[in-house]
């Protein structure tokens, strides 16, 4: 174990005490059983596997330890460059913050030795990275870079905006794209801020910034004053001639989809480079936001998952395929309660992330992929890796968490392809068994165990309704009829009042 790296363990130790998780004792003998290990081993998982610390708890330490190792390391006096070329690759998830840090202390201490060592490169060397993403990061990175034509003065742009000019704060001067990064140090930072009204991409004026990542999305006004969602989704910029054209396909086929329960494609259009889909805004509650207040009742869970069924049907029939449900993805309309999902993937714009990033398997959300979804085959994605997905959001909504959790989306992966899922019954005992059946069957592992089709879904849903809206029945008729034999006394009386409640549920009289 190198200095730094027992500078890192022993700062988790003393932030995991201050916070209160482990005792004085506890850290002691995580530390002593640290040092008697022949490997190397982070504090964090011995003391988790001790049982002082849950994943949890040890994730939040690590976090706050980032943002406390960026002020403390007095050794960190590196180009902003650098420093932008970290929180990009954090940024797209191709690595942690602790990651980062890690290689910024490496490069620091090489400084202290004469030697200038890119950053990118001590993330290939450390297994962190593959050249291909280093490359990938680059171009992110030098959309980031701009440089003053007048001045000379070189900035790293912040949540750039489409569309909007970028002045020079020394000369006033609007910036540009540099042709290469280069070896120049950066003269300061600027972040951009979208104005309400004072930006257009393409023929929409630009409200607000809704997200930012690998979409970029934004509330916008259309000519007629019509409010839409604009999402950035393919950048030409780093596209193959061949990925575009499937884009234009893809998108024309999103465009036919018309269902009371799907946000409508309204428009297709490139600007600057960035292909953006414009979508009808819906102004609701995303289902995360609903689900941060507790798991919802089975009720209401069904009623969400007829109508994603019933929508994910409709495209299915269409040949198209979402490809990223998870709790973001579906939208509860403020007033009427309607439910509508959003955000549909494209095969073509996997493939790219998968090409860009070479993280081996598809784009998406761990926590709600299909098994199969994993693996580079984009074409082993149907109908059943949908209602999988989907099973996962109702499991969600059942019992306030997904099905699998992990310490990365590999280990997520890897968990549902060697494991079952667990019961919704085993986090929450009131779901009836019925549905937590039709849970289990959505998120069988086995493509050829799930229902065939989102339709045969939701009338296995509709089908439990139904029996729940009779059981209900016959209490309430069971009930009333007990309640008059009762009043007469006779017990006579009460066996005809059970038979005939019977009988009139039984369509005799």
């Amino acid at each position: 174990m190198t200095d730094s790296e027992r500078e890192e363990e022993l700062l988790f130790g003393r932030m995991a005490l201050r916070a209160g998780f482990i005792t004085e004792e506890q850290l002691k003998e995580a530390l002593k059983k640290q040092e008697e290990s022949p490997v190397h081993r982070r504090l964090g998982d011995i003391l988790v596997e001790l049982g002082y610390m849950t994943r949890g708890q040890v994730a939040l330490v690590m976090r706050a330890q980032g943002r406390q190792l960026d002020k403390t390391d007095k050794r960190l006096r590196l180009p902003r460059r650098d420093v932008l070329f970290g929180t990009i690759a954090v940024k797209l998830g191709l690595a942690t913050k602790e990651q980062i840090n890690r290689a910024l202390r490496r490069q620091a201490e090489l400084r202290a030795q004469g030697k200038e060592v890119p950053l990118g490169k001590i993330l290939v060397e450390e297994g962190v990275l593959t050249l291909s993403q280093v490359r990938t990061l680059l171009a992110h990175q030098r959309k980031s870079l701009m440089v003053c034509p007048q001045c000379g003065k070189r900035y790293n742009v912040l949540n750039a905006v489409p569309g909007k000019k970028v002045k020079c704060p020394n000369c006033g001067a609007s910036l540009e794209e540099p042709l290469a990064i280069g070896t120049a140090e950066v003269n300061g930072a600027i972040k951009e801020e979208v104005e309400p009204g004072k930006v257009r991409i393409g023929g929409y004026v630009v409200l607000e910034e809704i997200s930012r990542g690998w979409k970029l999305i934004y509330k916008a006004k259309d000519r007629s004053g019509q409010i839409v969602a604009l999402k950035a989704v393919l950048d030409e910029r780093v596209s193959l001639p061949q990925e575009v054209a499937r884009f234009r396909q893809e998108a024309d086929a999103l465009k036919r989809l018309s269902h009371p329960n799907i946000a409508r494609i309204l428009d297709v259009f490139e600007f600057e480079g960035r292909h953006f889909l414009v979508t009808e805004f819906v102004q609701g509650r995303t289902l995360r936001q609903v689900l941060t207040e507790g798991h919802l009742t089975p009720s209401e869970a069904v009623r969400i998952t007829k109508a994603v069924a019933d929508a994910l049907h409709h495209a299915h029939q269409k040949g198209v395929y979402h490809r990223d449900m998870k709790p973001e993805s579906i939208i509860v309309e403020d007033g009427t309660g309607r439910v509508v999902l959003t955000d549909f993937g494209l095969a073509v714009c996997q493939e790219q992330t998968m090409r860009l990033t070479r993280k081996g398997f598809a784009a998406g959300t761990a926590a709600y992929m299909a098994p199969e979804a994993a693996g580079s085959a984009i074409d082993a994605y149907d109908a059943t890796s949908d209602i999988y997905s989907l099973g996962c959001v109702l499991f969600e909504m059942l019992t306030g968490r997904p099905p699998f959790y992990g310490d990365s989306p590999l280990e997520i992966m890897v968990r549902k392809m060697n494991e079952d899922a667990p019961s919704v019954m085993d986090y929450n005992a009131t779901v009836p068994q019925k549905l937590a059946a039709i849970v289990a069957k959505c998120l069988a592992r086995k493509k050829e165990l799930r229902y065939r089709s989102a339709l045969e879904l939701k009338e296995a849903l509709i089908d439990l309704e139904r029996e729940q809206e009779w059981r209900q029945k016959v209490t309430t008729l069971l009930k009333r009829s007990l309640c008059v034999a009762t009043s007469v006394g006779s017990a006579a009386a009460i066996v005809y009042a059970l038979y005939a409640t019977i009988a009139y549920l039984l369509g005799e009289v």
